[in-house]
């Protein structure tokens, strides 16, 4: 789907929301490309506006530095906690 908009699911939902999280040390995946990507699908800024991202100080498995699993769980519950509470 790369540069072909946004995906289905949210042309038809924009309640739609997200959390992205980034480890500053992840050498699978570049860092910035997510922003990169989103910045160029040519979203609405009424979906760029549901999504949220995380940035910690782990690899690309965040869950294996404890610190960075800690602070993920935090953003998750919040993101949670905000969706259920509307």
């Amino acid at each position: 789907r790369r540069g072909r908009g946004p995906p289905a699911g949210h042309e038809r939902g924009p309640a739609h929301a997200g959390v992205l999280g980034h480890g500053y040390y992840d050498f699978a995946t570049p860092f910035f490309e997510t922003e990169y990507t989103l910045d160029h699908m040519g979203l609405d800024p009424s979906l760029v506006k549901n999504i949220r991202y995380g940035y910690y100080e782990s690899g690309h498995m965040i869950y294996m530095h404890e610190p960075a699993l800690k602070a993920l769980k935090a953003d998750l519950a919040k993101f949670y906690d905000d969706a259920t509470h509307q």
